[in-house]
């Protein structure tokens, strides 16, 4: 209504009047009556978009439409393929099996195990599966977890028979049993050795004896092998050597040795040997320890300590090699003696700093630490 108010006002005072000719501008006549055709009209009023509008128009809408679907069907595509579960599988039956051939099963099946330990009625089923859960042929979800009982043996109500076992096989049973809550059996330090044609090692007799009924723990002393007898070895003379190469002439023939000391006359040098237990090319048996006697100073400087280090060693089926070193307060590590030993004491003489520390260790491994300290 208001544009048609203006359209007349504007029409009354010749401003549009004059802009219109008898025939308008597409070539068509103005109705003979004055009114304005539909053409004049359609400059201030257009009723119909061109076709090329439309049809363009037309093409857009279905480019949204076909995005917006395609938009949905990747989304709905992708949160389906994020939330499928793990593939199913069925569960292998590995009861009766051995532990490393039901572990091998469920890897193959992408199932986990969870172990449980449990004492049978027969030491024959010592590290069978007894039991599982889920029961075979169970289909369940990749990545589950199947409970496994493992036997652990028969529980003993008596003591077994170890004879003719070796030392450590016997170690490692009774310290698994002591491990799971259930060892009533310690093993009685130290050991018996003996010569034997038996390999070194090898236990030769147990008390008590199998059979024995067990009504609460019990310590089982044994004798042990020392293997067949090497035959006799012949000592050395080693009066007047230093300390070092006494213990070094003696590692050569595998002969084992105690230090004792003594404290030097005048005419005599500190860490020097001055007695020896036998004779020098005396026959002596292979697992014999000879006493070898040193000499150490009256006097020594301050900050200094002179002493006789000694540990007791258990006794072992072989003979085994022990180092000392000696780590000054510095952190500086110096090797003093390397002995072989099955067993015994072993000592070694010195004159160290205060605040030194030996350390006396087998194998890269430390057994025993000690401070010098001031006497």
């Amino acid at each position: 209504m208001v544009r048609a108010t203006l359209l007349a006002r504007c029409w009354n005072k010749g401003i549009i009047k004059d802009n219109m000719s008898s025939n308008n501008e597409y070539g068509r006549e103005r109705p003979a009556n004055g009114e304005r055709g539909p053409e004049t009209w359609g400059r201030f009023f257009p009723q119909k978009a061109d076709k090329f509008s439309q049809s363009h128009g037309r093409g857009f809408l279905f480019i949204c439409a076909g995005f917006l679907v395609f938009s949905v069907l990747l989304s709905t595509a992708v949160f389906f393929l994020s939330v499928r579960g793990p593939e199913q599988v069925l569960v292998p039956s590995v009861t009766g099996k051995e532990l490393t051939s039901a572990l091998l099963e469920l890897q193959a099946k992408e199932l986990y195990p969870q172990i449980q330990l449990r004492y049978s009625g027969s030491a024959a089923e010592k590290g069978m599966i007894l039991e599982q859960d889920p029961q075979p042929g169970t289909i369940v979800k990749a990545g589950r977890r199947i409970r496994l009982v493992i036997s652990q043996g028969a529980r003993l109500s008596a003591v077994e028979n170890v004879v003719g076992r070796t030392l450590n096989d016997v170690r490692i049973e009774i310290a698994q049993a002591a491990a799971s809550g259930f060892g009533l059996i310690t093993l009685k330090e130290p050991f018996l050795y003996k010569t034997s044609e038996a390999p070194a090692g090898t236990i030769l007799e147990q008390n008590p004896q199998a059979g024995t009924p067990l009504g609460g723990p019990m310590e089982l002393a044994l004798v042990v092998s020392r293997g067949p007898n090497s035959g006799m070895k012949e000592m050395p003379s080693v009066i007047g050597l230093s300390l070092a190469e006494a213990a070094a002439r003696l590692a050569e023939r595998e002969i084992g040795f105690v230090f004792t000391t003594k404290e030097m006359t005048r005419n005599e040098k500190p860490f020097v040997v001055n007695k020896q237990e036998l004779p020098g090319e005396t026959q002596i048996a292979a697992d014999h320890i000879v006493n070898i006697q040193v000499t150490i100073p009256a006097r020594w400087d301050a900050g200094e300590a002179c002493a006789l280090y000694s540990r007791n060693l258990p006794q072992t089926p072989v003979p085994i090699s022990y180092t000392l070193t000696a780590i000054s307060p510095q952190g500086e590590r110096t090797v003093l003696i390397t002995e072989v030993l099955s067993g015994g004491t072993f000592t070694y003489p010195y004159l160290l700093p205060i605040g030194t520390i030996l350390s006396l260790g087998v194998q890269g491994r430390e057994l025993h630490r000690e401070l010098v300290e001031a006497p």
